[in-house]
C-alpha cells in the first residue's frame, strides 16, 4: 500500500512537470532542455524557505515557484530574441548542465544535497486520513488542474495563435501577432509549473540533491514529453507512469531476485530501454491513447 501510495503520487508530481513540457514543445515548438533546471531550482528553493526560514510547505512551493518564473523570464527575453530552434536547446542544455555545478558548489550541502525538508502539511487530522494519502491527493489535484488548465489555454486565443507561430513566425507577424511574446508567455507557464513540480519533488522525498537537473534528470523529461503525445494533456499521465512507474516496477523485480546490486542495476536498465522500443513499435495503439504522432521513414 505504501509503494502505491509513493508511486501514485510521484506520477501527479511527474505529470506536472510533463503537461508544461508537453505545452512548450508541441504546441510553441520550442524545444527546451531547461526544464530540469527550473525543477531542481523550485526544489531547492522550496527546501531552503521551509526548513532554514520556517515557511509552511504551501507558502514555500508557490514562492518558489513564482520565484524561478521571475529567472525564466530572464532567461526568456535574452535567449527566445536572438536565438532559434535547435541553438535554443543547446543553451538550455548548458543553463541545466549549469545548474548541476552550481548546486554542488555552492547550493546547501554541497555535492550531497540537503535532507531534512519538511514534508507536505496535513489538511485533516493524521488520524482520519494518513498524511500519506493526504500528500497524495493534493498532488492528484495539482495534476488535474494542471492539466484542465493547459486544455483551457489550448482553447482560447494564445491556444491558436501558439499555433500559428508554430507553424511559421513570419506569418503570424504579418497577421499582427507577435510571436515573441507568445513564446515568452508559453515559457513562462511552462516553467512554473516545473518549478512548481520540483518544490513538489522536494517535500515529497524530503532531500533535494544537484542531480535534479542532471543529465538523466533531462532525458527523463526528453522521453516522458515525447511519450505524452502532442494533442491531449491528459497524454502526460501516461508519460508519467512510464517515465515513474516502470523503473521503480523494474527495479523491486530486479532486486528481489538476489542478484548484485551492479548486475541488478544494468539489467533494470536493459529492460527499462526495451520497453521503451516496444512502446515506440507500438505506435497506432499509442496514438490511439496519447495522440502522439509516430512518423515512419
Amino acid at each position: 500500500m505504501d509503494f502505491i501510495v509513493y508511486a501514485v503520487t510521484a506520477a501527479a508530481i511527474m505529470t506536472v512537470l510533463l503537461v508544461g513540457q508537453q505545452l512548450l514543445l508541441f504546441d510553441t515548438g520550442i524545444f527546451s532542455l531547461g526544464g530540469a533546471a527550473f525543477f531542481a531550482c523550485g526544489a531547492y528553493l522550496s527546501a531552503v524557505l521551509s526548513k532554514n526560514a520556517g515557511y509552511p510547505s504551501f507558502a514555500a512551493m508557490l514562492i518558489a515557484a513564482l520565484a524561478v518564473t521571475g529567472i525564466a523570464l530572464f532567461v526568456g527575453v535574452l535567449w527566445l530574441r536572438t536565438l532559434r530552434s535547435d541553438f535554443f536547446a543547446l543553451a538550455t542544455l548548458a543553463l541545466s548542465l549549469a545548474t548541476v555545478v552550481v548546486l554542488r558548489t555552492v547550493g546547501p550541502g554541497g555535492l550531497t544535497g540537503m535532507a531534512g525538508v519538511p514534508s507536505f502539511g496535513t489538511i485533516v487530522p493524521p488520524d482520519v486520513v494518513p498524511a500519506p494519502v493526504q500528500t497524495m491527493l493534493l498532488c492528484l489535484a495539482v495534476a488535474i488542474l494542471s492539466i484542465i488548465a493547459v486544455q483551457a489555454l489550448r482553447g482560447q486565443r494564445i491556444g491558436a495563435i501558439a499555433a500559428a507561430v508554430r507553424v511559421d513566425e513570419n506569418v503570424a507577424a504579418t497577421l499582427g501577432f507577435r510571436p515573441l511574446l507568445v513564446k515568452l508567455q508559453i515559457f513562462l507557464f511552462s516553467s512554473f509549473l516545473a518549478a512548481l513540480a520540483g518544490a513538489m519533488q522536494a517535500h515529497l522525498l524530503g532531500v533535494v540533491e544537484p542531480r535534479m537537473a542532471s543529465i538523466d534528470m533531462i532525458v527523463l523529461l526528453l522521453v516522458g514529453t515525447i511519450l505524452s503525445g502532442g494533442k491531449r494533456a491528459w497524454g502526460c499521465a501516461f508519460g508519467a507512469m512510464v517515465v515513474v512507474l516502470v523503473p521503480e516496477v523494474l527495479q523491486r523485480v530486479f532486486v528481489a531476485r538476489a542478484e548484485p546490486q551492479w548486475r541488478a542495476f544494468l539489467a533494470c536498465q536493459a529492460a527499462y530501454g526495451g520497453v521503451i522500443i516496444v512502446m515506440i513499435f507500438c505506435g497506432p495503439w499509442l496514438q490511439r491513447f496519447t495522440g502522439v504522432r509516430l512518423r515512419r521513414a
